[in-house]
């Protein structure tokens, strides 16, 4: 391996994501998906066996308080990684981070280990957002189930979101936000007939008194 690559795998930025959000002087980090554009976190999607979410979108969050500064926003990103995780018969692929540097290679990882021409995250008030990349999101196959798909550390051992400007942000404070993909049960097809019915006769009997109350 050479000394080059170990040089770019020290710079990688990596996350320990934590269960609850943590802050550090008053700054809150999270990890989440955006769906067609909007924000997917901690809900649950309805799905069709099998349906494939293209391109959901990767982002990284810092939410601050009016006095403090910024440091996401601060400067460029210059590296970082992230690996989106499914439990149950769900899978994330076709990972791609948006940029040109060195990536580790994996289906379910998004990451750059050095930015060429590294980009700023985009601030808005007190919350500046950077796109991590896209991957899709391929809801279970069985009816009836789901899968939860969260973020995780692929590389524990370095522990550093690194700015352009040589600022770093702790993986302790990053929180992942979920999202659930859940496939419904479709209704047998004696269900969906004996519900017709039932409605059929209600309509029915309700059609009857309203002719009755008119005859009187």
């Amino acid at each position: 391996m050479s000394v080059r690559f170990l040089g770019a795998i020290a710079m990688a930025v990596l996350f320990s994501f934590a269960s609850a959000p943590i802050s550090q002087a008053a700054l809150v980090y999270d990890v989440f998906f955006k769906i067609a554009g909007s924000e997917a976190a901690d809900i649950i999607i309805p799905a069709a066996p099998g349906q494939v979410f293209a391109g959901a979108e990767v982002y990284l969050r810092e939410t601050k308080a009016e006095v403090d500064a910024s440091v996401l926003a601060s400067a460029p990103v210059l590296s970082f990684a992230v690996q989106v995780l499914a439990d149950g018969e769900g899978s994330a692929t076709n990972a791609t981070q948006v940029g040109a540097g060195t990536a580790l290679s994996s289906p379910n990882t998004l990451s750059e280990l050095s930015f060429v021409g590294a980009r700023s995250a985009v601030s808005n008030g007190n919350v500046a957002e950077f796109l991590l990349g896209t991957v899709d999101l391929v809801a279970p196959a069985t009816v009836g189930g789901s899968s939860r798909f969260t973020f995780a550390d692929p590389q524990a051992s370095v522990n550093n979101f690194r700015l352009s400007n040589g600022g770093v942000i702790s993986d302790d404070l990053f929180t992942s936000r979920s999202l659930t993909l859940s496939v419904a049960a479709v209704p047998e097809p004696s269900t969906v007939l004996a519900l017709a019915a039932v409605g059929g006769v209600a309509a029915y009997r309700l059609r009857r008194r309203k002719l009755a109350k008119a005859a009187v």
